[in-house]
């Protein structure tokens, strides 16, 4: 299984999704985004600005200079691009002034979890409602018809049983068929699909200097955190 793929399951099944449907859910959405080099170069160069800005810059320049008509993913590929290269130079765990300031700035200005951490991915596939309108009971009950046969396949394994084993690999591969085939597995797949379609969007919207002033006066303590950040970060002791 690619490793993007592996990560999208893993954590798909912390949400208390079983490992199949994980894996259905991760497939039918996931897409493979590779950085080219224009990407990285472009980054690259954003960072390069942030080096070597002008110091004299007050923290409402640089918002109006940088962040203005910017939007979070490029501001979230800074953070990343600027963690791993303090990480390369330092160790893990290791940190400077820009290094702190790019976290706290792409904390501050996620659109989805806000500055204070208090928002949250929507899913309303999760919700009783979603469940109760796609039938959901079909689903649980084929799901605890594949976990018995998984417990099948386990014992047959420890039992050295190959045709055991391969009667209960055969039922798995039906029941996971079946389940994929389901309405709430469908529905659950199209409409995790738009919630990342929803995401991308949001993370690319451009940050108008309103954003900015609604997001300084409902969450005046981060801003002020994220201005101390700043000012570290031209002015170091």
């Amino acid at each position: 299984m690619p490793k993007k793929l592996k990560l999208c399951v893993n954590k798909v099944k912390k949400q208390g999704n079983d490992e199949s449907s994980a894996y259905a859910i991760c497939k039918a959405s996931i897409k493979e985004k590779r950085m080219n080099f224009k990407e990285f170069v472009s980054i690259s160069e954003d960072v390069e600005a942030l080096t070597n800005i002008n110091k004299d810059l007050s923290f409402d320049e640089f918002i109006d200079e940088v962040i203005v008509n910017s939007n979070y993913e490029k501001i979230r590929n800074q953070d990343t691009y600027v963690s791993l290269y303090t990480m390369n130079l330092g160790g893990i765990g290791s940190s400077t002034p820009m290094s702190e300031f790019t976290r706290k700035m792409a904390g501050f200005f996620n659109p989805l979890l806000l500055p204070d951490g208090s928002g949250k991915r929507p899913r309303p596939e999760e919700t009783p409602e979603f469940a109760e309108k796609h039938n959901k009971a079909e689903y649980d009950e084929l799901d605890a018809a594949r976990r018995q046969a998984q417990r099948r396949r386990m014992r047959a394994r420890i039992d050295k049983d190959n045709a055991s084993q391969e009667q209960a690999q055969a039922e798995i591969d039906e029941l996971d068929n079946r389940i994929s085939n389901t309405e709430f597995q469908i529905a659950r797949q199209k409409v995790y699909k738009q919630t990342e379609q929803y995401v991308e969007d949001l993370f690319n919207t451009p940050i108008t200097r309103s954003d900015v002033d609604e997001l300084k006066a409902k969450y005046s303590e981060q801003y002020a955190d994220l201005e101390q950040a700043y000012n570290d970060m031209v002015q170091p002791a």
